[in-house]
């Protein structure tokens, strides 16, 4: 994570891989019935705004204790990108009909390739981090720990 931000790391611990959508409007109604321990992605490649949604356990600097919370995530190769309140009020419109994570923190985590992109990176028109946090990180693959796998991916479309 960026220097500043409210958590150190996040980690991706899921259990389920589910992309559905075929369409925009297919893809809002994937959300408001997403699973806890989901990482969803739309199979619509022009989905706006996000590239995908999952749970996640949020990690405050220097702690191990950690938060759940839901990730907007945003991949990108780029150094900026402009923040869009209109779309994260859809998008949030459809978790807080989700019973299972209507109460949960939200963040929108950009995800860059390496330390360069993440260090200079701009989020243009970005929220106060008081009414909706932002985060910026690097996906390290350096960093990543074996584990046994156990997900279930399943690429149907609804």
């Amino acid at each position: 994570m960026r220097e500043g931000s409210k958590y150190e790391r996040i980690e991706i611990r899921v259990r389920h891989v589910v992309c559905i959508g075929e369409n925009e409007a297919a893809c809002y109604p994937c959300l408001s019935a997403l699973d806890k321990d989901t990482y969803w992605y739309p199979s619509y490649p022009f989905f706006p705004f996000i590239d995908a949604v999952t749970t996640c356990q949020a990690f405050p600097s220097g702690s191990e204790e950690f938060d759940t919370i839901v990730a907007y995530l945003q991949v990108t190769v780029a150094g900026e990108k402009k923040f869009k309140e209109g779309r994260l009020r859809r998008l949030n419109e459809e978790m807080d009909k989700n019973p299972l994570l209507k109460g949960m923190k939200r963040a929108f985590v950009v995800v860059g390739p390496n330390s360069s992109i993440c260090e200079g990176f701009i989020l243009h028109d970005a929220p106060v981090p008081t009414t909706f946090l932002t985060m910026v990180s690097c996906f390290d693959p350096e960093q990543l720990k074996p584990e046994k796998a156990d997900i279930h991916v399943d690429i149907s479309r609804a």
